[in-house]
C-alpha cells in the first residue's frame, strides 16, 4: 500500500486521498451545473 502511494504521489504530484477529494469536489460541481442546465439557470 505505502508502496503505491509513493508511486501514485511521483506520478500525480499529489497524494490518493488529496486526489480522490479533489475528484469528488469536481464531481459535485458538475452535478451542480448539470442541475443548473437542466433547469434553465445556464
Amino acid at each position: 500500500m505505502s508502496s503505491f502511494n509513493r508511486c501514485f504521489a511521483k506520478q500525480m504530484g499529489m497524494s490518493p486521498r488529496a486526489w480522490r477529494k479533489k475528484a469528488l469536489q469536481l464531481e459535485a460541481q458538475s452535478e451542480k451545473a448539470a442541475i443548473l442546465e437542466f433547469t434553465g439557470w445556464l
